[in-house]
């Protein structure tokens, strides 16, 4: 099930200079963990590699990266997820931490 908050943030459309504000307020909102579906739609939301997110595509971050107590975060669905990402830098972000995860953690 998706929260009606992460709809919104979908509804905004990737992040932009134009919503920043907007996803300001609505991730203050929004209590994690997310599930995979909500995930799913986070990751899509990140921005292009032009864009300057003032912190908030940290904030997107963070809250996309919760979904890892709802699947764990070594697992092939949470990578998946990462491949969705459509921001190279975030995708490249994104997965960097993952192997950090698994490195701290001795995952392999």
């Amino acid at each position: 099930m998706v929260r009606k908050k992460i709809y919104e943030l979908q509804n905004l459309g990737r992040l932009s200079d134009d919503v920043i504000d907007k996803y300001i307020i609505i991730l203050e909102e929004i209590e994690s963990p997310v599930n995979f579906e909500e995930a799913k739609i986070l990751v899509g939301l990140f921005p292009d590699d032009t864009v300057d997110g003032c912190g908030v595509d940290w904030s997107l971050l963070h809250l996309f990266e919760t979904v890892g107590e709802t699947i764990g975060n070594y697992s092939e669905d949470y990578e998946d997820l990462i491949e969705l990402c459509p921001g190279d830098e975030w995708k490249s972000i994104l997965k960097a931490r993952l192997r950090n995860y698994k490195e701290e953690y001795g995952i392999n």
